[in-house]
């Protein structure tokens, strides 16, 4: 065997360490640089996939604001505005931060027909703004609005008149449908749902969550799972990722040893709680008895009404998870 010198090892392990960078292995710094040179090249020369390739790689080795905006860019000029807000909203305070960027940001929130997020991050944020910035960010919300696509809005409302004979997974997709909507069809048509017995209960808790944090005032009438048909006010709700029994419950479960059944057993009761929001801070209990009902126990359970709820939320989380 020849002999090796430590100069050709230490130049070898160098070249490894960067060509394996994908693979897990650190990339060196210098590389990172040289990556990002190249992108930036790329982009000017209007090769925005090229670009992207090498971006992702150097966003995940290292996360900054300068990697992430560069991508958003690539995303805007690709014309794939969803994922362009999607990459924003990792660094979405810094886009706040600077009206160019937020300005940036709301353009591509109207282009993906996601006003409601546009008009939540409006509520965010006006409060730091002059009267002249929330004029022009107003305006932009309109004028988003204004341009959305009107058969997309008709076939919502069109699939919203059958929502209640539809199957779970049917009722999901045009909810989902309705997040693109215009504020005033996305009320019209929630209002509806929300008052729909066998619309899917976790399905208007999501609407409802959409409505406070929207801050809407108007009354709005909840046919609960029970039965019951109950007048809310969205904007008095509180946040479902708030609920104090949630919290509760997130802590008993953070002092398992074995989390990975902490993280099923976990899921299963935070969608139950959510099966019975906005009522579940004021109708379960953090005890025994509704750990019992929340995780399906029912062998655990002596009452009826207890044996019958929880087999109630048994069938409607089934139901979902399909």
């Amino acid at each position: 065997m020849g002999f090796v010198s430590l100069n050709a090892i230490f130049h070898g392990f160098l070249l490894i360490i960067k060509m394996k960078g994908k693979d897990g292995f650190l990339v060196s710094k210098d590389q990172i640089t040289f990556d990002l040179r190249e992108a930036e090249i790329l982009s000017t020369q209007g090769k925005f996939q090229l670009a992207n390739g090498l971006l992702k790689n150097c966003y995940q080795q290292k996360k900054s604001f300068r990697i992430n905006y560069l991508l958003f860019s690539n995303f805007l000029a690709l014309k794939d505005y969803s994922l362009a807000v999607a990459t924003a909203e990792e660094y979405l305070t810094a886009y706040i931060a600077d009206d160019d960027y937020l300005e940036q940001l709301f353009w591509a929130m109207g282009k993906a027909a996601l006003f409601l997020k546009m008009r939540k991050l409006f509520i965010y944020f006006k409060q730091y703004m002059n009267q002249d910035e929330k004029n022009k960010f107003r305006r932009m919300i309109d004028q988003a609005e204004n341009q959305a696509d009107q058969q997309f809005i008709s076939l919502c409302q069109s699939e919203s008149k059958k929502i209640s004979f539809c199957p779970v997974p049917a009722q999901r997709r045009l909810a989902e449908k309705m997040l693109h909507l215009p504020l005033v069809d996305f009320l019209a048509l929630s209002k509806e749902v929300i008052a729909m017995r066998t619309v899917h209960p976790l399905l208007k808790s999501e609407l409802l969550d959409n409505l406070r944090a929207l801050k809407i005032q108007t009354k709005y009438g909840l046919s609960f799972l029970n039965g019951e048909n109950i007048t809310v006010i969205p904007s008095n709700l509180h946040d479902f990722k708030s609920s104090k029994l949630r919290k509760k419950f997130a802590v008993y479960f953070s002092h398992f040893s074995d989390q990975q059944l902490a993280a099923l057993q976990k899921r299963e009761v935070f969608l139950k709680l959510q099966l019975l929001y906005p009522f579940e801070d004021r109708m379960a209990k953090f005890n025994r008895t509704w750990l019992a009902i929340l995780l399906g126990e029912k062998d655990e359970l002596v009452g009826k009404e207890q044996r019958d709820l929880c087999l109630l939320l048994e069938t409607y989380l089934s139901e979902w998870d399909i």
